[in-house]
């Protein structure tokens, strides 16, 4: 199906007037441009589990909790516990290229 040129029908389901910078759980879909299926890849899976589990190490203030790979995107739901870090959060400099 191509969405080019298409405007999305979604209205936004975020709360009015709720300070999104705040600590707490949150949930996130990542979609994969123009919905094509590429998380039934084994391959590509597997990668995402392995950068998945390595958040924590990275950003010292994230915890993990559950998360799902569907074929053309990704459902998680992320704990944040502190806020406002400074310009270099990430543990490492290591850059993820896929």
């Amino acid at each position: 199906m191509e969405t080019k040129n298409k405007k999305c029908n979604r209205r936004s389901i975020r709360l009015q007037r709720y300070d999104y910078s705040l600590p707490g759980a949150y949930f996130i879909t990542i979609c994969i441009h123009k919905q094509k299926m590429l998380l039934k890849i084994k391959d590509v899976q597997m990668m995402i589990r392995s950068v998945w589990s390595s958040l924590p190490d990275r950003f010292l203030s994230l915890k993990l909790d559950e998360f799902v790979i569907m074929p053309n995107h990704i459902h998680a739901i992320l704990c944040i516990n502190i806020v406002g870090a400074d310009l270099v959060s990430a543990r490492n400099n290591k850059r993820i290229y896929c």
